[in-house]
């Protein structure tokens, strides 16, 4: 019931077929494209097949269904990767020993965090499930869910992924979520492995740093050494919010409290090892999960090794488009960088420059242009933004968009906090405190900086793009205030990240020229950002066997969504006292918020009295009430329920007790 929502032998078998033929046109891709060592080929041409099969599943999808969309981007991945190879005019590429270790190494990863997923449910799961839920039907880019006259401006690449496999493998939402980002993070520890394996000889050097890569974080917890004296000063001066004001009234109440969250599954999460700006990636749960992560490792992976230059640029466009629709502030940042790179080159350019560099030059530009172009026209929120802005020029009529909630300047230069109000670079107090969420990966700032410039002289344009994108990053939130400023705090918490990416290869190489003493302390200091990591991830390990679906949806939900996702009439809509589980279960868009926190009056209204006249005339033709809710409503609605023009569709029970109803009102409008 967890998996499964339905099981079809012939929809398993297509999804298979497709499977195999995105995972195939990958490999030929890669393998013929660029010059990648044994232990990189694997992973980077199922990532990159990864890539380009849900990009290309998003554009065609517009045009068809999606289950044909998504053949048919399997099938052009497939016939690219045959001409590329009959182009080169080698042999079939086989599958090595060493690839099969690697892909065993994927399928480990993602058993290990799928088990873990299987049992959380924190991280807005309320606006991923439904908006999976519905794009699996079609609608992709997806409307917003609750309110389907208004576009949705939000970053949704690998509910793509999710959305396939729940239409055409017949899963259900949250598993088809929980795979998808654990897959994610796979991808992201071992593209991390080929990373570091190019810069450093220990194995255990390299595992190590892979490791940083997905367990890295902020040392909140290094709060709790300062005197209790200074740490109350502190504390006077810090501002809860979110969650964080839902955990203690002050910082140093909340330091040794345990995190207050829905769907954790009954993990006791210390705050003190939390973070409200740099999050390790394992613990990135919601949004697109780790997929920007491994976007931008593949990148850094495959660039310096391109053999052939229009294929490697046609993948490359697929993977950098793709950052606009995961996580469009790593795509606008790392454009800009790539182009202000390309133009430093150039200026220093004397004219006798190798060969390769006017071919990375050449092919940047192609990749910059093209990708650009998809970001505009693919979905997500670039094109919702550039959309709003240019109705709002010609002052043209259009539907609303939702979640898009406009940009002011920010002063006194602050960083935005998940838990804390964001944290002034002025005041003393918060910059203590920002320093200590930021963690040790600082140090490696200096060293990032001072090579971008080489970076660029020796034209590997996409460190000195990746280096510019995480400055750009974490200085843009300092000065630019969004709507709903949490949702800024993945920006510094991004560049924090790349800098560590970046950073890592240039410690290796610092540390080699240093004393025993020096290098102990060093390691050990970078150490000390992977400790949070590591305790949320032990505890997570704990409720492995406590498996839920979401922290709405239960067993007799699941059989609903089981029966009847998909199945009822096209354009109906669902009133259910908690709306975004009617829409994951059964894939029906329904009137009910103005954004994703605003429910609307009269919805409100609705649930408080649902007198099935005015759920008529509110457009609801079906109801899906919970024995909660019936308990709640007065005994002369409830009766209401009995009349005539009332079909009771279904109604599964447990132990006599709680029950879910499916009423159809359809007649009672005639």
């Amino acid at each position: 019931m967890y998996y499964f929502r339905e099981i079809n032998s012939l929809n398993l078998l297509i999804f298979l077929l497709t499977s195999a033929g995105w995972i195939l046109g990958g490999w030929l891709i890669v393998y013929n494209s660029f010059n990648l060592s044994k232990s990189a080929r694997a992973v980077c041409a199922l990532a990159s097949g990864f890539i380009a099969y849900i990009v290309l599943t998003n554009l065609i999808v517009q045009l068809v269904q999606l289950p044909l969309a998504s053949l048919s981007a399997s099938g052009l991945l497939l016939v690219l990767g045959l001409l590329i190879n009959l182009r080169s005019r080698g042999p079939f590429p086989r599958i090595k020993r060493v690839d099969f270790g690697i892909l065993l190494g994927i399928l480990l990863v993602t058993a290990i965090f799928q088990a873990i997923l299987r049992s959380l449910a924190i991280f807005d799961e309320f606006l991923h499930m439904p908006m999976i839920s519905v794009m699996a039907t079609g609608d992709i880019p997806p409307h917003f869910y609750l309110n389907p006259s208004e576009h949705f401006a939000y970053h949704y690449g690998l509910q793509v992924y999710a959305a396939i496999l729940m239409r055409t493998a017949g899963l259900q939402a949250w598993s088809s979520f929980d795979l998808s980002r654990a897959f994610s993070l796979a991808l992201t520890f071992w593209l991390s492995v080929a990373w570091f394996s190019r810069y450093m000889r220990s194995q255990l050097a390299v595992i190590s740093s892979a490791l940083l890569t997905v367990f890295a974080g902020g040392t909140r917890w290094l709060l709790l050494l300062i005197p209790t004296s200074l740490l109350e000063r502190i504390s006077a001066q810090i501002v809860m919010i979110n969650t964080g004001a839902n955990t203690a009234s002050t910082l140093i109440e909340a330091l040794g409290s345990t995190w207050v969250l829905e769907g954790a599954a009954g993990i006791a999460f210390p705050f003190a090892f939390h973070n409200g700006i740099f999050m390790p990636a394992h613990f990135i749960l919601g949004s697109t999960g780790a997929m920007p992560f491994f976007t931008v490792m593949l990148i850094l992976v495959m660039v310096p090794k391109i053999r052939l230059k229009v294929p490697a640029g046609i993948i490359l466009t697929l993977i950098t488009a793709s950052l606009a629709l995961s996580a469009e502030n790593i795509f606008v940042f790392f454009w800009l960088g790539i182009a202000a790179s390309l133009l430093l080159f150039v200026i220093s350019d004397r004219g006798g420059e190798p060969l390769n560099h006017r071919g990375s030059r050449k092919l940047w530009v192609w990749v910059l242009l093209s990708s650009a172009f998809l970001a505009v026209i693919q979905g997500g929120f670039i094109t919702e933004f550039i959309r709003t802005a240019l109705l709002g020029i010609t002052g043209t009529a259009g539907s609303v968009t939702a979640n898009y909630h406009g940009f002011s300047l920010r002063f006194p230069p602050a960083l935005p906090n998940a838990h804390v109000e964001a944290l002034q670079v002025s005041n003393i107090s918060h910059l203590i405190v920002l320093l200590f969420e930021l963690g040790p990966v600082l140090i490696l700032v200096p060293l990032v900086f001072s090579q971008t410039q080489r970076w660029i002289l020796g034209g590997k344009i996409e460190r000195a793009g990746l280096s510019a994108a995480a400055l750009l990053g974490f200085v843009f939130p300092l000065f630019v205030q969004y709507g709903v400023d949490r949702s800024s705090t993945r920006l510094a918490g991004t560049s924090m990240w790349l800098w560590l990416v970046l950073g890592l290869p240039l410690f290796s190489m610092w540390l080699k020229k240093r004393r025993e003493l020096t290098r102990t302390v060093s390691v050990l200091g970078l150490g000390l950002a992977a400790i949070s990591g590591i305790i949320i991830f032990s505890l997570e390990m704990t409720v492995i066997h406590k498996p839920q679906f979401t922290y709405f949806v239960d067993h007799i939900d699941a059989r609903v969504s089981s029966r009847y996702w998909d199945r009822l009439p096209e354009g109906s809509q669902v009133l259910d006292r908690i709306p975004y589980r009617s829409v994951t279960l059964f894939g029906r868009p329904a009137h009910a918020f103005s954004g994703i926190y605003s429910p609307l009056p009269f919805w409100r209204s609705l649930v408080s009295a649902p007198y099935i006249q005015d759920v008529i005339e509110a457009d609801f033709q079906y109801v899906y009430m919970d024995s909660d809710w019936w308990s709640d409503i007065e005994p002369a609605m409830r009766e209401s329920y009995k009349a005539d023009c009332v079909k009771l569709i279904d109604e599964i029970s447990y132990k006599n007790v709680e029950f879910r109803r499916l009423y159809d009102l359809r007649a009672c409008a005639d």
